[in-house]
């Protein structure tokens, strides 16, 4: 299961998905990630998710 967590680091905040590994999450630790939380959503309560960003900076 992963560990998320957050830190202060220079006066604003940064989330990271897994400790030493810079905020990266893969594309199966993704798929795993999301597939977990849907296990565990009931009726009613169904997960939103929000991706912000994600792009390639000057692709266009």
């Amino acid at each position: 299961m992963w560990i998320y967590y957050r830190q202060q680091r220079q006066g604003r905040r940064s989330v990271n998905t897994v400790p030493n590994e810079g905020g990266v999450l893969g594309p199966a630790a993704r798929e795993a990630s999301i597939a977990r939380l849907r296990a565990t959503s009931e009726p009613g309560n169904e997960l939103d998710i929000l991706i912000v960003g994600g792009g390639i900076v000057g692709t266009g």
